[in-house]
This record gives C-alpha cells, structure tokens and sequence, in this order.
C-alpha cells in the first residue's frame, strides 16, 4: 500500500519501534497498516483478506487456556465498543513454525474531525519472558502449596508481641482447626501449657536462633525457630518450621522399649544370678526356722531363740535385696512415653549398676566416683537405659578372664559450664578411628554377631539429645574408650507454699477395712499384718467386693490389686467412684508394676494412693492406720 510522504516518513519511524502496530478499518475491520515488529511478533505480516469477526484463525490468535480467542473479546471489538483505549494481556500467538509468544496488546480508537472512529490501531508488546516467569512463579507456589497440603510440617511466624500472623502447612491441623486458628492469637496464651514453646519463643525474639523438640497433646514436633528483624537489625519477630515427627516418635520409643529389654535380655543370666542369691539364704532361713519351731515350746532355750532371731533377719535381707534388684528392673522394662521430671543422676547410676553388676564383675572391676550434682531435665526410665548401655558396651569392650586387670570407671562432675558430666571409661580394646564417626549410627556395630542389636549407641544418643545434652567419645584401638555425657541441670522447682490447713494427726482407731486381691497368699498376709488392729474383711473376687458396696456396706480402708484378670482395680475403682465418691476416696492400689499403659496414667493420676509390691508390714499398716484415721 502506497503512503503520502508524511505517512511513509511515520511508517518509517514505526518500523524501528518494539511494539507491533496494526492498524485497521472501522467498522470492517480490514487491514491497513503493520510495522516491522507486528510480522516479527505474529510471524507474519497483515491479512487484507480478513475482517473482525475471523481474527483469531488466520493469526493464530489464543487465549492461555490454549483455546481460539473468543471474536467477542478481540482488542478491536472492546476498543470499538468502549470507544477508549483498552488493554488485553492473555492473548498467545501460535505461529506457524510453532513456536508461542505471549502478547500484551493495547487497543485505540482514531478519530476524524467530526469525532466518528475511522480506524482501529493496537500495539502489540511481546512478553514473553514476563508470562513465563509469572506462569512458572505459579507453578512454584502451586508445588509449593502441594508441599505444604501434603508435607507433616508447619511454616508459622509472630510478630514482637507474640501474635501469630501466618500459620500454613499439614503439620498444623494437630494443633489448630483450621490455617485461621492462629492468626492473631498470641504463642504465649495460646501454648501457655507447653513450656518448650514458650520459652523458645522468648529466646527467639530476644535475637536467639533455637531448636527443640515439643510435644503438644498427642503430636511431637522438631521445631526451627529464628528472629525477624527490620532494615535497621532490630528484632520485630520470628519464623519458624516444625515437623511434625509424632510417628518417627512412637517408633524410636518402641524400638528403645526393644532395646531396653534386649539390654536387659542380655543380661538376664547374671539378674537371676543376683535374684538367685538372696533367695537361697531366704529359703534356707524359713527352713531353719521351720526346723526350729518344729521342735515345739520344750526344747525352747536362748540358743533357739537367737537361732529363729537370725533366720528372720537374714530371710528380711534377703527378701530386701530381691526386692531392690526388682524395683530395678522395673525401672528398666517399663514402657512408657517421653515424660521429663528432674531426675537424680546418682541414682539412676546405682540402679543401672545394679542390673549389670553380675556382668561387670566377671570383666573388671567397677569403680564409682560419683560426686554430687544437680538434678537434670530427663526421662527417669531412659536416662536408667542410657547408663545401663553405655555399662554393657564398657562391659562388652573387655574380653572375659582377666577382671582383676581391667577397670570399668563411673564419675560425675560438673564442668566449667555448670553442665552435669557422667564419664563411663573401661579400658577394653577400643574403637577404630575410621569407625568413630559411625558407631551412633542405627545397626552400626562392631561387635561380633550375636553381641548386641547394634541400636545401643544410636538410642544412648537420641535419649542424650532430647535431654537438651551432647555426648563425647574418646578411644584408639588398645586405648579402651571413655564415653561423656554432659546434660544441663534440670531447671529449679518452684518453691510451694505451706499448706495452711494443718493435716489430721493419724489415730490409732480400729477400723474396718476390705481387701480386694487374686492372689489368696497375699490376702492371708494382708490380713494377718492388718487383723490386730482392724477388722479385716478378704474378697479374692473383684465383682464379689463391688457387690458388697452396692449392697450399702462402707469401709474405713479398701486396699486393691491394681492387675487383676478379670477386673482391674482400675475398673473397680470407677465402679465405686459411680456408686460410692466417698469410699472411692479410701482406696489403696497394691501393685507389682503397671505394666499397660492405662494403668500407668491411672497411678499418675492418683500418685499417693499405691504401695509397692512387695511391702514391709510398717509401711503397709502406717498407710491403712492414716486412712482409719
């Protein structure tokens, strides 16, 4: 098409623009005028041929949904029909060599003299690379959104306050309704409760970088918590992630419940060792005594009365030793969840020793130096377990046949940080240096088949870290090994105050009290220690006992098995609580262990209503003399 002068000098310029220009006619539509860039955008140049109402075929005009552009919605229609400048952005050319370009194109109206629209003219703008960049941004938060729909993990953030202003991810529905739940409610009030959380908190927005491990109703989360701070490097808040790690959980406590008893298992020959002892000079004593009441009140003399004063003496030692060695072991077999409590160090040194002890003297000898430290923040049970490991692995280290040249030591201490410290030093062969980084890892063992379950270490590790603590290890090979465990001091009790109401003095009132147990001999003890001061009333039957308190009968005392086979004293006692409060308020548990996990919350729940099995008559009478009292 042939321009006058000025209007080629015009498409001269127009060729050297970025932007595609077409212009055409009002109202056909028909083409006029293109630039340079149009051809290069559309990869081809204008069609006189085609009018509005059949752009999209011939141009290859689409829309992003890779469907042909609606004819209604074409620039030129909109500029026509608004008769101001509009603007279309989800235009896709497909040109014939089949290659794409994503078009921003803008549409307006040219006027004559008289204000009638003569023609249409729209730029077209390539952008491309801005439409790729926004559709893969949308595909990143699309996957990012799948992430966090279907990922056990909560991205969270508060502000300086403490008020939570975003909150996403699977891992929250544990904790919260709904991604909403959070917003604008304050960590502080909200996890009042959960101590990790709160104080990590307060450490994150005092500028501390924190990790830690919360347990929040039935979920356990590994949590990474950092300050946020302003241009100027002030603190304004603080972000984290948590994960949500409740089932990882419950498999390293079934695996250290396996591990325990397997560390137990081992040592199962020396603990009826130990068991077995006691017992002999107690049977041996009730037979000397058996022998000597055999002889009947004529052949009584002082030497028969010191002989039968001896027996039952050493018959109580011996029995205390068993029972000692079995309030041990059950420290060791007990399953139960991650429950820190300020734990004595010493103590669960002692109970460990006490397990492995029949072990260790047939290696070497054990020194204990076990100087006096704070309590720590721990699990009683597992913090038994990581000593009685770390004394198998010390044990194991040293090969048979030479005790008296070997040397398996214990200490405490404190170090220059005020951390308690727990050495355990043998001087057995050795680890290898290439094997160091290695030996907490899960099944990771150098020992011979069969000698170990190669998770001794790895869980020794896992309980050290929950304890907030870190573990050191120094050995060569010939060397032997020391293995440090360094723990913070548990945090101080809070002081109570004294109670204001001065409790009853106990009475020495005869009573009426019922016995409720499956095991006919304990019930014939019971009622023998119990029967010179009270009235004592014996029921083999858990059902049998409840009948009687449905039937109105009320005691002063009910003391009852814990595990019995056909009704729990659980259960009885939420048949009393139902039918009697008050005499529900009179019951003590006789237990040789809770071994389920129902009877341990029911002893947490009712902590000062239990005596232990076995029990001494003083403890027992005491008990049963403050409860007729």
């Amino acid at each position: 098409m042939r321009l006058p002068a000025d209007l080629a000098l015009i498409a001269s310029i127009a060729d050297d623009l970025a932007a595609g220009i077409w212009v055409a006619t009002v109202p056909e539509g028909r083409f006029v005028y293109a630039n340079r860039a149009f051809e290069e955008i559309m990869g081809m140049g204008g069609l006189p041929t085609v009018a509005a109402g059949d752009y999209a075929e011939p141009y290859g005009i689409y829309g992003r949904d890779g469907n042909l552009y609606p004819e209604s919605r074409m620039p030129f229609v909109r500029a026509l029909e608004a008769r101001t400048t509009v603007v279309v952005d989800d235009i896709v050319i497909h040109r014939r060599d089949r290659s794409r370009v994503y078009v921003r194109a803008s549409a307006k109206p040219m006027v004559d003299d008289a204000g009638e629209i003569t023609h249409i003219a729209i730029a077209f703008f390539d952008i491309t690379r801005e439409a790729e960049a926004e559709l893969a941004r949308t595909r990143a938060e699309l996957r990012f959104g799948q992430v966090l729909a279907n990922a056990p993990i909560v991205l969270f953030a508060f502000d300086r306050e403490g008020m939570f202003n975003f909150g996403e991810g699977r891992g929250l529905s544990r904790v919260a309704p709904n991604p909403s739940a959070l917003h604008g409610r304050s960590v502080f009030e909200t996890y009042a409760n959960v101590p990790e959380i709160v104080d990590n908190a307060r450490r994150a927005l005092a500028g501390e970088t924190v990790s830690y491990v919360a347990d929040i109703g039935d979920a356990v989360f590994d949590t990474w918590l950092s300050p946020m701070r302003d241009e100027a490097g002030q603190v304004v808040g603080a972000t984290g992630v948590a994960t949500d790690v409740t089932d990882r959980h419950r498999v390293e406590v079934q695996l250290a419940q396996a591990e325990r008893l397997a560390s137990v298992g081992l040592l199962a020959a020396g603990v009826a060792h130990e068991i077995n002892n006691p017992l002999s000079y107690v049977m041996g004593s009730l037979e000397v005594l058996a022998r000597e009441l055999s002889l009947g009140p004529s052949t009584a003399n002082a030497d028969s009365a010191r002989i039968i004063e001896a027996a039952v003496r050493d018959a109580r030692e011996g029995a205390e030793r068993v029972r000692a060695i079995v309030r041990d072991l059950k420290l060791f077999s007990r399953v139960q969840e991650h429950k820190p409590t300020a734990v004595d160090v010493r103590a669960s040194i002692e109970a460990a020793v006490g397990i492995a002890h029949n072990e260790i003297r047939h290696r070497a000898r054990l020194v204990m130096d076990l100087a006096p430290v704070p309590a720590v923040w721990a699990d009683k049970g597992r913090l038994g377990q990581l000593f009685l490991n770390l004394l198998i692995n010390a044990t194991q280290a040293i090969a048979e046949g030479a005790a008296e040249q070997n040397e398996i030591r214990v200490a405490t201490r404190l170090d220059a940080s005020g951390w308690v410290c727990v050495e355990v030093k043998d001087t057995g062969g050795g680890i290898a240096r290439e094997a160091l980084p290695k030996i907490f890892d899960p099944f990771f063992t150098t020992k011979a088949i069969g000698v170990g379950t190669g998770l001794g270490l790895s869980i020794v590790h896992a309980i050290v870290v929950a304890a907030g603590g870190r573990i050191e290890v120094d050995s060569a090979p010939g060397g032997g090994s020391t293995f440090r465990v360094l723990l913070p001091p548990a945090p101080p009790a809070k002081e109570s105050k004294p109670a204001s109401v001065r409790e009853p003095a106990t009475t020495n009132k005869r009573g009426t009290v019922l016995v409720i147990d499956d095991e006919p001999l304990i019930l014939k003890v019971v009622q023998s220690l119990l029967a010179p001061e009270h009235d004592v009333t014996c029921e083999p039957r858990a059902e049998s006992a409840l009948e009687r308190i449905v039937r109105g009968e009320r005691f002063d005392a009910i003391l009852c098995d814990l595990m019995m086979p056909d009704m729990t004293g659980m259960d009885v006692y939420d048949g009393i609580v139902e039918i009697a409060p008050k005499q529900a308020e009179a019951m003590l548990f006789l237990t040789g262990g809770a071994f389920t996990q129902r009877a341990q919350e029911f002893l947490e729940r009712l902590p000062n209503s239990t005596i232990e099995k076995p029990f001494d008559a003083s403890t027992l009478t005491a008990r049963v003399r403050k409860l007729v009292g």
